[in-house]
């Protein structure tokens, strides 16, 4: 049994509120950060390289029996998120049997793209593949960019036709998109609950100081990734890190869309961990107004809906 906790951060501009006690402070004793694009974390946290982790939501959707999720903490939009694109040189509508680059960086941003073509009754040949700069997609009609090489790059030079895959969910959907959520792999909790219950400590008082320092990060953010002041502005209003049930209620929607296509074995309802659980009274979950019961009765996501809505 390995006595430190290993808590999985992505290599994005985007998670930058929720890691901010850990720039600010640094590592506590006891722990290790892994840095990582989604995919990759996605891998560890699967094969046990990790135990807490930011990850896919597609991943969690595949892996719901042995992970449980954070609750509060996530990565979602209502609406455009600006950092998940679809380039191209043609409409979205004339895109069949067109040859498309799709970054391999992202589970639930290439299975959403897939989403919009299954949709739309396109057939598109899909290369997965690193997609950084224009120059990854030569070749090619277009294809799916994520993370801060979607925010910084400068796609709209080359590609007519750039579509922020929220944006579209929202308008398909009416509901908001959730990318991104913190899990927990359910062995870690029986085997070490003090150790997790002190990193989630650290990792949810590590968000709410991030939240309270927004001015700052996109301060830093403006001049370490070469944006405009607004445009990292815009960015960060465009992201909810939170889970709120309208959240929960896209993602659940999104997780049966997954169904329909076959790509997932029944949809899951999201279960969540409870600070109220054996061993995990460290745990503070004052920064959240989500429900939460011990651990041995899971809250499902149905559940999850109705008592956040009733408050309780």
């Amino acid at each position: 049994m390995n006595p430190v906790v290993r808590i999985g951060r992505i290599d994005y501009l985007n998670v930058w509120p929720v890691y901010y006690g850990f720039d600010l402070m640094g590592i506590p004793h006891g722990m290790t950060l892994h840095t990582a694009a989604p995919a990759e974390l996605n891998g560890m946290l699967e094969e046990g390289l990790l135990d807490i982790s930011a990850i896919s939501a597609f991943a969690y959707a595949k892996n719901h029996k042995d992970w449980m999720l954070v609750p509060d903490l996530g990565i979602g939009c209502d609406g455009r998120v600006m950092s998940v694109l679809l380039v191209s040189t043609c409409p979205l509508e004339a895109l069949n049997g067109a040859a498309l680059g799709l970054s391999r960086e992202s589970a639930s941003a290439a299975s959403l793209l897939r989403f919009f073509f299954w949709k739309r009754g396109l057939a598109c040949m899909l290369d997965t593949r690193r997609v950084r700069s224009p120059e990854d997609l030569e070749g090619l009609t277009g294809g799916l960019v994520i993370g801060d090489a979607a925010l910084c790059g400068q796609w709209r030079e080359k590609f007519p036709y750039v579509y922020d895959l929220a944006e579209l969910w929202k308008k398909d959907t009416g509901l908001p998109f959730v990318f991104g959520l913190w899990a927990v792999r359910r062995e870690a909790v029986l085997q070490r609950p003090d150790a997790l219950g002190q990193a989630l400590s650290f990792l949810l008082m590590s968000k709410a100081t991030g939240m309270k320092a927004m001015e700052r990060i996109c301060q830093r953010a403006a001049v370490e990734k070469g944006l405009a002041p607004e445009t990292v502005k815009d960015y960060f209003t465009c992201l909810d890190y939170g889970l709120p049930p309208s959240h929960i209620r896209g993602l659940v929607h999104y997780f049966h869309c997954m169904e329909k296509m076959g790509f997932i074995d029944g949809a899951p309802e999201p279960v969540f961990l409870n600070s109220h659980a054996p061993g995990l009274a460290a745990m503070n979950f004052s920064d959240s107004e989500r429900p939460v019961i011990p651990m041995q009765k899971c809250l499902s996501g149905a559940r999850y809906q109705e008592k956040a809505a009733a408050g309780l």
